[in-house]
C-alpha cells in the first residue's frame, strides 16, 4: 500500500498546476488522514500555492483541508503559511468563510 501511495503522489505532484483547487483538497485530506507526508505532492502543492498567492483565489473550504493536511502530516513550510496567515490577517472582510474554515485554519 504505501508503495502505491507514493506513486499515486509522485503522478499527483506532477499534475498538481492542471489541477482545480478540490482536487488539492481531496488528495491532500487523502493523504492527511493516511498521515503520510509525500513530499512529491505536498512539495508541488506548496510550490503552485505559493507561485499562486495562496490563499487568493482558493474557496476557503478547500484552503482549510490543504492546510488541515499539511498539519496532519507535519510538514511546515513556512513561505506558504506566512501568505496565508498576511492575507487572511489583512483581510477586511472574512464573511465569507464559515467558522468551521476559521477553526481549520487556526487549527491548522
Amino acid at each position: 500500500p504505501n508503495e502505491f501511495a507514493a506513486e499515486l503522489a509522485s503522478a499527483c505532484g506532477a499534475r498538481v498546476s492542471d489541477m482545480e483547487t478540490q482536487h488539492w483538497a481531496n488528495i491532500s485530506w487523502a493523504f492527511g488522514t493516511l498521515r503520510t507526508a509525500h513530499h512529491s505532492w505536498f512539495g508541488a502543492l506548496s510550490d503552485v500555492l505559493v507561485q499562486r498567492g495562496a490563499p487568493q483565489g482558493i474557496p476557503s473550504r478547500h484552503l482549510v483541508n490543504v492546510l488541515w493536511s499539511f498539519a496532519r502530516v507535519g510538514l511546515w513550510h513556512g513561505p506558504l503559511l506566512e501568505n496565508v496567515a498576511n492575507t487572511t490577517a489583512a483581510a477586511s472582510d472574512l464573511s465569507t468563510w464559515s467558522a468551521h474554515d476559521l477553526s481549520g485554519t487556526v487549527w491548522a
